[in-house]
């Protein structure tokens, strides 16, 4: 994966964050990163989102984030649970990720479990060699179920979804080749 892809990859994580004063804070740094970018179709449609962050007050955002991934089971953020459910293949794979991300010496942090989205995207932005490619064969189904679930419901958090996918199919073609 070339340094560009992961570099969107980790603003894609930072915007797909629950929204806060931090996050707010930082909207300017992330669209001088996103301007740093090549322009490609992910990088215009994380642009468009950003948009939306800029011009929307932080309670309004905060609401429909918690509306979308917290209240809204089938767009919520956490990838096993849109294969698995709650049953036992889940927690196999709960503890596949975190066997990869040990593997990889990232450390997982904070309270969220290790399938969650954002979590998922700042490890594919530093995982050594293709190690990724496990990850975006396993999970790109669900991103794409989201991604179509978000687009219906007209959230702006489509557009994201859509960069995210685009980003996975662009690796995948790649196949691990380097030249993702």
């Amino acid at each position: 994966m070339d340094e560009e892809g992961r570099l969107l990859l980790k603003i894609i994580s930072s915007l797909l964050q629950y929204p806060d004063e931090g996050m707010m804070a930082s909207l300017a740094l992330t669209r001088k990163l996103l301007k740093s970018l090549k322009r490609t179709e992910a990088v215009a449609k994380s642009e468009d989102f950003l948009q939306y962050l800029e011009s929307t007050p932080l309670l309004p955002l905060r609401e429909n984030y918690t509306q979308i991934f917290d209240l809204h089971p089938p767009t919520c953020l956490n990838l096993t649970y849109h294969r698995w459910g709650d049953g036992k293949e889940r927690a196999n794979a709960l503890l596949h990720l975190l066997h990869l991300y040990k593997n990889a010496g990232y450390e997982v942090l904070g309270e969220d479990i290790p399938d969650y989205l954002p979590m998922i995207l700042e490890f594919l932005s530093i995982c050594p060699g293709n190690v990724y490619l496990q990850i975006i064969e396993e999970y790109t189904d669900q991103v794409t179920a989201i991604t179509s679930r978000l687009q219906e419901m007209g959230s702006p958090y489509g557009l994201l979804f859509e960069a995210i996918s685009m980003l996975f199919t662009k690796l995948q073609r790649a196949g691990g080749h380097g030249n993702g």
